[in-house]
């Protein structure tokens, strides 16, 4: 079954693919002055022209785009990975999207200082992820040239972590969780 065609894709994309979902969502779910620094009322999917065939990792993946409180915009990227098991690049996997989508923003004219990033990770195997979430734990650890490696970081909700009592939200943010949460397990 292509990622296309996938029932656990379809799902996450019918879900947080609503634009009150996703804001509900993030607002919850990412830290605070993270939070508080996005207008949640301003949150927008991004237009699929803005998505490259080589930005486009996987189909379920949802690129917003959201102003910041204090002028300009930022993009918010979250990323679902619908597998079971830990993915132990994804750091590369999201430096490359968060390229990409700065490229974009310069190919359509744009000049200034590049857009916010906020890679967003929702996992929800079965195992607790241990996978750091430092891009640079990625690359080899040589400290007298840690300084030349990219200090990228995603935001990882690991739903296998939350007991069903601190899944929070609305009726079908607070459903949509449950069920990602328990989609691979025999409960």
């Amino acid at each position: 079954m292509t990622a296309l065609n996938s029932p656990h894709d379809r799902f996450f994309k019918a879900v947080f693919g609503r634009t009150e979902v996703a804001a509900e969502f993030l607002e919850r779910y990412l830290p605070a002055a993270a939070g508080q620094a996005l207008d949640w009322k301003t949150l927008r999917t991004a237009k699929d022209s803005f998505l490259d065939p080589e930005l486009a990792l996987h189909p379920a993946d949802l690129l917003y785009t959201v102003d910041l409180r204090s002028g300009g915009a930022g993009y918010v990227h979250v990323l679902f990975e619908h597998k079971s098991y830990v993915e132990s690049r994804i750091g590369l996997d999201l430096l490359r999207y968060r390229v990409r989508i700065w490229e974009q923003w310069l190919n359509a004219g744009n000049s200034g200082r590049l857009p916010v990033v906020v890679p967003v990770v929702v996992y929800h195997g079965a195992a607790s992820w241990c996978v750091s979430r430092q891009f640079a734990d990625e690359v080899e650890d040589a400290p007298a040239l840690r300084a030349y490696v990219p200090a990228c970081v995603y935001h990882l909700i690991d739903l296998s972590g939350y007991r069903d009592n601190e899944l929070q939200g609305a009726v079908m943010l607070h459903t949509a969780l449950l069920t990602l949460k328990y989609i691979f397990r025999n409960e």
